[in-house]
Order: C-alpha cells, then sequence, then structure tokens
C-alpha cells in the first residue's frame, strides 16, 4: 500500500495580538461571553473566547494585521448550555474592534406567542430598546420538532419549514395560509429582532438584501414550542 506524508505546520496562525475589551456584567441572572474573531480571506477565524467574571478590561487573544471583530452574546444562567425549551434565547452584537470598545447588546427578550386557526398569528414580544441600535428587521422561522435518539437518551432536533422576513421591529405578523400540520406534534418559532448601529448612525434605509447583511450589528432571539 502507498503511503503519503504531509508535513502540514501547525504554527502558521499565531494568536499573539492582544485585543483590550472594556466588558460590562449582564444582570445578575445572565451569563456573557466576548468572543474575538479575526477576517481571514472572507472568513471569520474564532481566536479567543471568555466569560465576563468582573466589570474590569478584558484581554483577547487576536490575529497580528487581520481586521479584528469583537461578539458578544448574553444568554440566561439557567438556559446556557441547556436543551430545554426557549433556552436559545440569546441577544448578540457583532461588531469591529476599536481601542476602547466597549461593546453593548439589546436586552435579552421575552418568548413569542403564536395563534392558530383559519389564519395564523406570531405574536412578538415586546421589541428591547438600545440607545444608538436602531430597528433593522424582524425574522421569523417555523421548525418542526424530529425527536432523535443520541446515545441512551432522545433529543428534539429543529427542522426549518417555514422563515418569513421583513423590515422593522414587528409586533404581531399574520402568517400566509401555509399548510402547518406536518409529520411531527411539537413544532417551534423562533423569532428575532435584527438591529443596526450603522442604521442608527447614518439614517440606512433597511432593505430585504445584502444592505441587511451588512448593517446588521445586534440581534435579540427568543422561541416557544407549540
Amino acid at each position: 500500500n502507498e503511503t503519503t506524508h504531509l508535513d502540514i505546520p501547525g504554527n502558521e496562525l499565531q494568536f499573539n495580538e492582544t485585543l483590550q475589551v472594556n466588558s460590562t456584567l449582564g444582570n445578575e441572572d445572565e451569563i456573557t461571553l466576548l468572543i474575538a474573531a479575526s477576517l481571514v480571506a472572507d472568513t471569520m477565524i474564532p481566536t479567543d473566547i471568555k466569560k465576563i467574571e468582573t466589570n474590569q478590561p478584558m484581554s483577547l487573544n487576536s490575529l497580528p494585521g487581520k481586521p479584528a471583530y469583537i461578539l458578544s452574546v448574553i444568554q440566561k444562567q439557567s438556559e446556557f448550555m441547556k436543551s430545554i425549551p426557549g433556552s436559545d434565547r440569546m441577544s448578540a452584537a457583532l461588531l469591529p474592534y476599536t481601542s476602547g470598545l466597549k461593546p453593548t447588546m439589546l436586552p435579552l427578550v421575552t418568548d413569542p406567542t403564536i395563534s392558530l386557526g383559519a389564519t395564523s398569528t406570531v405574536h412578538f414580544p415586546p421589541s428591547p430598546q438600545l440607545p444608538g441600535v436602531a430597528p433593522l428587521a424582524h425574522s421569523i422561522l417555523i421548525s418542526d420538532l424530529v425527536e432523535i435518539e443520541n446515545g441512551k437518551n432522545k433529543i428534539l432536533v429543529p427542522q426549518p419549514r417555514w422563515e418569513i422576513m421583513g423590515i422593522g421591529w414587528a409586533s404581531d405578523v399574520q402568517l400566509p395560509a401555509w399548510p402547518l400540520a406536518g409529520t411531527t406534534n411539537r413544532m417551534r418559532v423562533g423569532i428575532t429582532f435584527i438591529g443596526s448601529s450603522v442604521s442608527a448612525n447614518n439614517k440606512l434605509i433597511p432593505a430585504l438584501d445584502d444592505s441587511l447583511i451588512e448593517a446588521a450589528t445586534h440581534v435579540s432571539h427568543a422561541s416557544t414550542d407549540f
């Protein structure tokens, strides 16, 4: 049998640049994570992750000479790393790194509700508010919940079926006449508020195109099973 030998360098990427970030602790029942990422060939490469423990400045490692970004994430302590309904609740912000950056995030939101009938309506929770972040868009994702075996355990895996997006932040969205009956008895509706500090600063007019992806900086997400 032929054998191929490959000499692959293990030190090609060296995360030896330090980013100083002014961190802020969240509410007592929340956990906050900071993730550093470097942009390499149009791809975000995570370079460091830390849990915020104090209100002191934090150091994160990054790739030297590459554009750096800071991803901030908050979740409830009781839902972090859990598989219970609603545990995908989160708020996140992705911002370019600048010296003295102090990330701020949209507040966590409560679960949405859905009214099923001849016409079905998704009811959004009260919208999150953060000075300097403007409403950009909202999304709704309806998924089947399929039970699969994972070793000795059974877990529910969401399989997306329908997705809706709209400009601005909604309070109620009436769904089209979709056949919601499926192969499973359980479904999940997830909602996301999408905000933009770019839009707030530059008065960007939101549109459902590539400009939405470029402008989005903040999201707050929650879901409910039915």
